[in-house]
């Protein structure tokens, strides 16, 4: 038991501790979590040497990396939960397509979750006029009134809010195609 605590140790000091500082750099830049960072380290390096004790990890950067993301993206969906809009309250029909079949459906269930995820992690404002656009289908001008803030306000926030969402589908899916496909036909 005392050696495989030292092999553990040494396994760690040589594949996981170097990229550290990597790691929390890369997270700090990508997850509005900055009070959490250590926590997330912390969990994503346990789950990791959890891992290593049952298989060979073969690639122990991209292994820790993609862990701290899972948890990152854990851990921001739960703080984002608290009084937040569900997308699953509304009519999604538009987005979703009943011809296809059920891996698709589920596809596109997924979408919905990561859509209404990256939603859910926008600034309070910006998230508001986004909802009250895209998902209610407000005019510009009717929102603006509504804030009681200025039309170009809600000019810029729809196309900051748009770049972020299209920021996060990129970052969890490595593209934005359901973003691309919803813009095409004016939505």
């Amino acid at each position: 038991m005392e050696n495989a605590q030292f092999n553990q140790r040494d396994w760690y000091e040589k594949h996981l501790k170097p990229h550290e500082p990597m790691i929390r750099s890369w997270l700090k830049a990508r997850f509005q979590l900055e009070h959490e960072i250590e926590d997330i380290l912390q969990e994503a390096l346990y789950r990791v040497l959890y891992a290593s004790l049952d298989e060979e990890i073969r690639a122990p950067k991209a292994y820790l990396f993609t862990t701290a993301r899972n948890v990152a993206l854990m851990r921001l969906r739960k703080s984002k939960l608290r009084n937040e809009i569900n997308l699953e309250d509304f009519a999604c029909s538009s987005i979703i397509d009943d011809r296809k079949g059920t891996v698709d459906q589920l596809c596109n269930n997924e979408n919905i979750k990561i859509l209404d995820d990256a939603i859910k992690s926008l600034p309070s404002k910006c998230r508001k006029i986004i909802v009250l656009k895209k998902v209610k289908g407000m005019s510009i001008n009717s929102i603006a009134k509504q804030l009681g803030i200025s039309p170009n306000t809600v000019r810029v926030q729809v196309t900051i809010g748009l770049k972020k969402i299209r920021a996060y589908f990129e970052f969890i899916h490595g593209d934005s195609t359901l973003l691309e496909r919803k813009n095409e036909h004016g939505e």
